[in-house]
């Protein structure tokens, strides 16, 4: 009984609160065809957003009450404005939330006000029908009624308990039934359908992808300008000084030498660049067979006599985690 009064009462409390947005959804109503003549206008065509922005504002409010007795967020399914007027106006008469905010905006105007009305009623009501039988014989004749008007005891006794019976069961059923229509109402035509979810997540995985791309040239740029301002202009510089020391070797072999050390220490610096520029890079050998089938091959490409062990790795262990960045570089 209690928890029947409670709920009663939590929902009376739900529809009066849902007049904050059922009496501007009413006078919306009675601007609807004025929108509707903008939109079919040429002339008000570039006014539609002014026009929609208040719905939009109070289907934000109701999503924002339902979402609280919900207890679940009902997110927004708009769009960012972008463009001109003209181009978010037809937008706007594409978008699917446009009709559904109106579809809401009629269904709420038209019967959340009746709700609040008959919520409130109720709980009077039900206290005057209870108390009748005590001074219905002080009212003036013809005055008090439970259906019918009460001019004897053995209706003052029974009908107003059937009458109080009655309003009893609407507060019981029919305002939590109310209110949870109100709640369900908003949750269904208020939510983003899933053709707008699907098109905001695309639209996600774009700018995702774009971004994957844009950090991708970013980064063969990077190893480009590496590559050329440093690897590639001391390999000119030593390509340079090994010219002048071939020319010079007969005439002064001691300035060649000179030369061709000059050019070797030129060739350590163009490698120490060079293994600068490749720990940035991640092979994409180390992602699909690991470490071991990366370092496999350096032995072999060695000049120096070398050799690689590495330990057996189960077939149910899990993947190797990504090496520190130099582990992979072959050493003489």
């Amino acid at each position: 009984m209690r928890h029947g009064l409670e709920r009663s009462r939590d929902a009376t409390r739900y529809l009066v609160g849902g007049l904050r947005t059922a009496l501007p959804a009413l006078a919306g109503l009675c601007l609807l065809p004025l929108a509707v003549l903008a939109a079919l206008l040429l002339v008000t065509l570039p006014w539609l957003p002014e026009i929609v922005r208040p719905l939009r504002a109070l289907a934000n409010s109701e999503r924002r009450r339902a979402g609280a007795a919900l207890g679940r967020e009902i997110p927004r399914p708009y769009e960012p404005p972008r463009g001109t007027a003209v181009e978010q106006s037809m937008r706007l008469l594409r978008s699917m939330s446009t009709f559904r905010d109106a579809a809401w905006m009629t269904v709420h105007g038209l019967t959340g006000l009746i709700a609040a009305v008959m919520a409130v009623a109720l709980w009077p009501a039900l206290a005057f029908s209870l108390s009748l039988p005590l001074w219905w014989w002080a009212a003036p004749d013809g005055s008090q009624s439970a259906f019918v008007v009460l001019d004897s005891w053995p209706k003052a006794l029974t009908l107003p308990f059937v009458q109080a019976a009655l309003e009893a069961a609407l507060l019981w059923w029919a305002v939590p039934a109310f209110a949870r229509g109100q709640r369900r109402l908003a949750e269904v035509l208020l939510r983003p359908t899933r053709r707008s979810s699907l098109t905001e997540r695309v639209e996600q995985l774009a700018e995702t992808r774009a971004g994957a791309l844009e950090a991708h040239g970013a980064e063969l740029r990077r190893i480009e300008r590496d590559l050329h301002d440093g690897t590639q202009a001391q390999l000119v510089a030593v390509a340079l000084r090994l010219g002048l020391a071939d020319r010079r070797f007969d005439a002064d072999p001691d300035a060649a030498r000179a030369l061709f050390l000059d050019a070797r220490d030129g060739v350590e610096e163009a490698l120490t660049q060079l293994r600068t520029v490749i720990r940035g890079i991640y092979p994409p050998i180390l992602s699909d067979r690991g470490c071991r089938a990366r370092c496999a091959p350096c032995p072999r490409a060695s000049r120096s006599r070398s050799t690689w062990t590495s330990p057996r790795t189960p077939a149910t262990s899990p993947p190797p985690s990504r090496p520190p960045p130099t582990s992979w570089w072959p050493r003489r």
